[in-house]
């Protein structure tokens, strides 16, 4: 009779103990806050392992399933699904909005009680520049690069940050990747799991495979530091690879960056073919994105020209905000180009192919007027007064180059970047 009695009980007791965990689970791995995002990852920069005890693990199979799942609801903007697939494996999203630019962040972070240090990963809720990722890989050895990164998510509204989550060198765990470093005091040895990247391993790489695919047209700007000696210069601005891309955005960023501060000197390794100092060459994240299908240990001799390792002295550039501002400016300039883009008027499916030859269709019902941009926000073309169901007219563009298109209607008006191919 007792074992009959307690039954009920526990039948009872146990789906609201499977509620009560539920509902525990789900609010541990969400935060709403406000306040000053450079100050919020600030402090969690500081607070990131250093440089010994194997904090850093690399994620198994599973939790690097459960990552994928979470990125693809976030960028979907299925916040709760995303929490709940990140509570599995120690991480929430804390929802910030940042006083000072009124805009809203997604933090993806690990719990406080978590020994998931796979990095700090921050999405721009309304970005602007929809298809820039700023990353940080080395945040503690590359001083104040983390902080750079984050202030220029704030100022140009970049689509995502990536942060990785310890010292490079905290693990003692050997990567399987090609290539070798000094940096870890030992002499030259291979890279360390920990150093994210020169792991495929890593959730750094993945996060930055996943959005490589499922963003068009995506650009990664890796931010890094380095000690100059008497020979280096100010900045090392590298692709990957010895080759020119067809859309070289390097060029551009030099020529904005010099606006900036004209006392800047260069090495691009793509032109300057001796140079062969910090040319992220054995960077998986580089290879990946010029279209290497085995990353970890083959270089790619081709450049999409979508991979920008920007390697920077301390003094100028990454010293404190005053040199942020003139990265943050230059990146600013180049992917928007002066153009006053709000989040109400860019529509990335208004005009279609995109890369194009110079042909391009619309998908409105009614167009007022249209008018072509370059880089430098000078007009290069005007159209008006198309008003048939699907409208199409050709871009009379001698070269190739991003462009931005405005197309106007009686109730507003339309802005979208596109990629002229010849």
């Amino acid at each position: 009779m007792k074992f009959f009695l307690k039954l009920p009980i526990v039948k009872i007791k146990f789906p609201f103990l499977i509620i009560l965990f539920t509902y525990f689970s789900i609010n541990c791995s969400s935060q709403n806050t406000n306040g000053d995002l450079e100050d919020y990852i600030d402090a969690i920069i500081k607070n990131i392992p250093g440089s010994s005890g194997d904090d850093y693990k690399s994620p198994s199979i599973t939790q690097s399933n459960i990552w994928e799942n979470s990125l693809d609801y976030v960028l979907t903007n299925d916040i709760p699904n995303a929490r709940l697939q990140l509570g599995k494996i120690g991480y929430k999203i804390t929802e910030f909005l940042d006083n000072s630019t009124n805009q809203t962040f997604y933090i993806l972070e690990k719990n406080s009680n978590s020994s998931n240090h796979w990095g700090t990963y921050i999405f721009t809720k309304n970005s602007v520049i929809n298809n820039l990722i700023i990353t940080a890989p080395h945040v503690l050895n590359d001083t104040n690069t983390g902080q750079q990164a984050v202030y220029c998510l704030k100022n140009t509204l970049a689509k995502a940050v990536f942060l990785n989550g310890t010292e490079r060198c905290n693990s003692s765990s050997f990567s399987s990747c090609s290539g070798t470093t000094s940096t870890c005091d030992n002499g030259s040895e291979p890279f360390r799991i920990s150093d994210v990247a020169h792991s495929e391993e890593a959730i750094f790489h993945l996060s930055t495979k996943i959005l490589h695919e499922k963003i068009a047209n995506s650009i990664f700007i890796q931010l890094h530091g380095f000690g100059k000696t008497a020979d280096d210069p100010s900045v090392i601005l590298s692709n990957g690879t010895r080759t020119t891309p067809t859309i070289d955005y390097i060029d551009l960023l030099k020529n904005e960056l010099l606006i900036e501060d004209s006392s800047l000197t260069f090495k691009i390794p793509h032109k300057d073919l001796s140079w062969n100092r910090l040319i992220a060459f054995t960077n998986t994240q580089g290879r990946l994105i010029n279209g290497s299908s085995q990353p970890c240990n083959t270089h790619f001799s081709s450049a999409s020209g979508r991979f920008i390792s920007l390697e920077q002295e301390r003094e100028k550039l990454r010293n404190n905000v005053s040199g942020w501002q003139k990265v943050s400016n230059a990146i600013d300039r180049v992917f928007t180009k002066a153009l006053n883009l709000t989040t109400e008027n860019i529509n990335n499916n208004l005009i279609y192919p995109n890369p194009s030859k110079g042909k391009i269709s619309f998908k409105l019902k009614e167009i007022g007027n249209i008018k072509v941009y370059n880089l430098l926000g000078k007009e290069v073309e005007f159209t008006e007064n198309y008003s048939s169901n699907s409208t199409t007219f050709s871009i009379k563009i001698e070269q190739e180059g991003i462009y931005y298109i405005k197309v106007s209607t009686k109730e507003k008006a339309f802005f979208q970047k596109v990629i002229i191919l010849k």
